[in-house]
């Protein structure tokens, strides 16, 4: 008894099928790296406030991560070494009665003092107290021609 040999043709419905299948996972391979990149943008997009933005839209920020821009008020600076903590006014250089408290844990920039330039990225707290995750800060002297 033999065995016969079933094979399929190779025609133009065989090629059809396989291209339309390599089409459709491409297309899904493409979906999935567009889906995943979209997804990490949008995690690190943060909204750019000033301190008296800020301010004026408090409600609607509490919890959310933003970036918030201003000037370290006089005298407001408060360091424990120690356990590398940070608290400081900052307030907005266009109305320097708007401030907010800013709470940071971490190394300090060694431009980091009073009336620099600052610009923290973090959350809003309930109590308005601003809890930065990130610190950076600029003396404009050292980036002033002379």
């Amino acid at each position: 008894m033999a065995v016969a040999e079933v094979t399929r043709p190779v025609g133009r419905g065989w090629l059809k099928a396989n291209k339309l299948k390599l089409l459709l996972g491409v297309g899904i391979v493409v979906l999935a790296i567009t889906a995943l990149g979209l997804n990490a943008f949008q995690g690190n997009m943060m909204y750019y406030l000033t301190v008296g933005e800020l301010k004026a839209r408090q409600a609607e920020v509490v919890g959310q991560g933003v970036r918030l821009a201003g000037k370290v008020q006089e005298g407001s600076i408060q360091r424990d070494n120690r356990i590398m903590t940070l608290r400081f006014l900052a307030y907005d250089e266009k109305d320097p009665t708007k401030t907010v408290l800013v709470a940071y844990r971490g190394v300090i920039p060694d431009t980091f003092k009073e009336g620099a330039d600052v610009v923290v990225e973090g959350r809003l707290d309930a109590n308005g107290v601003f809890q930065a995750s990130q610190l950076f800060a600029k003396c404009p002297s050292k980036y002033e021609p002379e």
